[in-house]
């Protein structure tokens, strides 16, 4: 009894990872097209694309482990003093009490 019950839970925790998956590849992607728009300048200081905790959420997100890549952009834009923009809701941004920067749809279309 308990090993179908061990079955039954792993069977389940991998179908809802399943149906979340385009979500967050979706919010990934998301996460570091903006950053790669607002978190590059002309100045010496910047390392946009090349900033190394970038990189490696590129990486993740491209190997399928969007959990991590999402936390990391999420505190690289904290760090920079940048509003982390809502998710993506259909083509439209969702609204928060955070803005983001004018003109800014946050990465979303």
């Amino acid at each position: 009894m308990c090993v179908i019950a061990v079955a039954l839970i792993v069977d389940m925790t991998s179908h809802a990872s399943a149906q979340t998956t385009p979500e967050l590849k979706a919010r990934c992607s998301q996460l570091i097209t903006y950053w790669d728009r607002y978190g590059t300048s002309r100045g010496e200081d910047s390392s946009g694309a090349r900033h190394m905790d970038r990189m490696g959420a590129g990486i993740d997100c491209d190997h399928g482990r969007y959990e991590e890549g999402i936390r990391v952009m999420e505190d690289l834009l904290k760090r920079k003093k940048f509003a982390v923009p809502a998710p993506c809701s259909g083509n439209r941004p969702q609204a928060t009490g955070t803005p983001t920067l004018p003109g800014s749809d946050g990465g979303c279309r």
